[in-house]
């Protein structure tokens, strides 16, 4: 049987020594982060229209796009 013996001391030090080290890492990476190249709602729509998008609001009913459905004058809710 293995017989463990932790110390309290070496392992806050271990949990501080790798909090050190990953804040370190990600001040590095933040660094090299542009945040002026971020896009506006307005460039996401209009990439997302050129991809063939559409918004929710012009997509008909869902009556209205059934196969075999037939939209009549006084059905319209």
């Amino acid at each position: 049987m293995i017989n463990f013996n932790f110390n309290i001391k070496s392992i806050v030090l271990g949990i501080g020594i790798g909090i050190i080290i990953t804040s370190l890492i990600s001040i590095i990476y933040l660094a090299g982060n542009d945040t002026k190249n971020t896009i506006t709602n307005e460039e996401i729509i209009s990439r997302a229209a050129k991809l063939g998008m559409v918004k929710s609001s012009s997509i008909p009913e869902i009556k209205k796009v059934l196969p075999g459905y037939d939209l009549k004058e006084g059905d319209k809710e």
